[in-house]
C-alpha cells in the first residue's frame, strides 16, 4: 500500500473511535445492543491498539492495514445478504401473491417468510433476500489503481468493479451505477456513501486494487432502498428533533427551560452551561435517532447475517436480525405514490 494513503486511513480510524466513544456515553443510560456493538467494533483492545501503534510509528501502511484491529472492523462489515423488493426482476411473484394471501388470513409473519421467502418490514414493503456469498470484487485497471494510490478519484461502473450475478439479474440498472473511489473517506467524511441525487456510490480501494466489497454492498443496499421506496438511511446531523425518542426530548426540553429561567435572572453563566448540556444531549439524541432509522437498521441486519450458513439463513427471520426493536424503528424517506 502506498504511504500516501496513511493520512486518510488514520483520519477514518479517528472518526470511528469518536463514534465509539460517543456510544459509550449512551451505554450508562441506554445499554442497547447497537451501542454495545458499536463500542466493541470501533474501540480496539489494548493488544490491538499496541500492534496498530507500532505499525503507525513505522509509517508502514501495509502493516496498519493488515493489523488485527483493521481486520476486525473490515471482517465485521462484510455483508452477505442484500434485501430486495417487488421491483427486482427475479422477484418470485407467485410466492409474493401467496405471502399477501397468507397475511390477509392472519398468518404469523415468520411463517409467511418460511413458506414464501417474503417478509414485510415496518415500512409496509415486501422484501426477499439475495445471497451475496458469491459476490466478488474485480481489480481496477492498473492506471486507475495508480491514480487511487495518489489519492485521486476514479469513477467506474459497478459492473466494472463487482461480479455479482444474482444482484445484477435482479437489478440490471445497478451495473451502470457509478462507483467513485480513490480515497479512504467520501466527500461527507464517511467511509462510504450512496449519493442519492447523483445515484452514485462512494467506496475506498484496498491494497489489492479492488474496491472494498463490504462498503460497496452496504451502499448498494441503500441504492436499492431508494429504488424500491423502502425506509431510508441517513446521517446523524440531519436527524430532526421530531425524531428524538421521548426520553431524550423530555430531558432536552427540561434543560432548555431551566437555562432560559437562569439566564433571565442573575445566573447567566449557569444558564449557558445548561444550554451547552442540552446541545450535547441533542447530539446524542440525533445519533440515537440515526441508529433507529429503518434503512440503517436494515443495513446492519444484513451485516449481522454475514456469517450465516444457508441453513441459518433459512431458519432465522430477518426482522429478528434487527438490533433495534421493530416498534422503535423510524420509517423515513418513503415517498407517497
Amino acid at each position: 500500500m502506498a504511504d500516501g494513503i496513511i493520512p486518510g486511513l488514520l483520519s477514518w480510524i479517528d472518526q470511528k473511535k469518536q463514534t465509539a466513544k460517543a456510544s459509550l456515553g449512551l451505554l450508562a443510560d441506554n445499554p442497547s445492543e447497537w451501542a454495545k456493538q458499536t463500542t466493541a467494533l470501533y474501540l480496539p483492545t489494548k493488544e490491538e491498539e499496541k500492534q496498530f501503534q507500532v505499525a503507525k510509528q513505522l509509517g508502514n501502511a501495509q502493516a496498519m492495514w493488515d493489523s488485527p484491529y483493521m481486520q476486525k472492523m473490515f471482517n465485521l462489515g462484510q455483508i452477505q445478504g442484500t434485501f430486495a423488493g417487488v421491483n427486482a426482476l427475479t422477484a418470485n411473484k407467485p410466492m409474493l401473491e401467496k405471502a399477501i394471501k397468507l397475511e390477509s388470513s392472519g398468518i404469523d409473519p415468520r411463517k409467511i417468510w418460511q413458506e414464501t421467502g417474503w417478509f414485510k418490514a415496518p415500512d409496509n414493503k415486501w422484501r426477499f433476500e439475495i445471497d451475496d456469498s458469491a459476490a466478488a470484487m474485480k481489480r481496477l485497471p492498473l492506471n486507475d489503481y495508480i491514480q487511487t494510490l495518489k489519492g485521486k478519484p476514479v469513477i467506474a461502473n459497478t459492473a466494472d468493479v463487482l461480479s455479482h450475478q444474482q444482484l445484477m439479474e435482479a437489478y440490471p440498472w445497478i451495473s451502470k451505477v457509478p462507483v467513485k473511489t480513490g480515497s479512504i473517506k467520501s466527500n461527507s467524511g464517511a467511509f462510504g456513501e450512496f449519493i442519492d441525487n447523483a445515484n452514485m456510490i462512494s467506496a475506498p480501494t484496498g491494497i489489492t486494487g479492488k474496491v472494498s466489497k463490504p462498503v460497496t454492498l452496504h451502499e448498494i443496499q441503500h441504492a436499492i432502498q431508494a429504488a424500491e421506496n423502502f425506509g431510508r438511511g441517513g446521517t446523524p446531523e440531519f436527524m430532526q428533533e421530531s425524531m428524538f425518542s421521548p426520553k431524550y426530548a423530555e430531558q432536552i426540553n427540561a434543560l432548555r427551560n431551566k437555562a432560559v429561567n437562569l439566564m433571565g435572572g442573575e445566573n447567566y453563566q449557569a444558564g449557558q452551561a445548561l444550554k451547552t448540556q442540552a446541545r450535547n444531549l441533542a447530539g446524542e439524541a440525533q445519533y440515537d435517532a440515526y441508529m433507529r432509522l429503518l434503512g440503517e437498521a436494515e443495513a446492519r441486519a444484513a451485516v449481522k447475517r454475514m456469517g450465516f450458513t444457508p441453513q441459518q439463513r433459512k431458519e432465522i427471520f430477518p426482522l429478528e436480525s434487527y438490533d433495534v426493536p421493530v416498534q422503535d424503528l423510524i420509517v423515513y424517506g418513503v415517498k407517497n405514490k
